[in-house]
């Protein structure tokens, strides 16, 4: 899964990630998070023979991400920012994105 914060350059990240996975879930986190199609594309970009799903919310990709995993025996890598992989982790485990406060 991959995200990054709206205030990054996503094809420096993304084109460090991406190329490691044949199957990526673009997503945005709620606190700062990159619109979903800028991470793809760069995805894309980086990784044209990837399967590409885009999420528009952390609580989809977390579906999507654990329905790909279980039916693909495969673990799942949340990267491209420390929002995202905390509003994963969060969320993932029975909390709600909107309640963090970072700030």
């Amino acid at each position: 899964m991959a995200g990054v914060s709206f205030d990054k350059n996503a094809d420096e990240i993304v084109a460090a990630l991406a190329p490691s996975f044949d199957t990526v879930i673009c997503t945005s986190a709620h606190h700062k998070g990159a619109d979903t199609k800028t991470v793809a594309a760069a995805v894309r970009k980086a990784n044209p023979q990837a399967t590409v799903h885009i999420a528009a919310a952390i609580e989809e990709a977390i579906s999507i991400s654990q329905r790909l995993a279980a039916s693909q025996h495969r673990k799942i890598y949340v990267a491209g920012g420390l929002f995202l992989a905390v509003e994963y982790a969060v969320v993932a485990n029975g909390g709600r994105a909107l309640d963090l406060r970072f700030f």
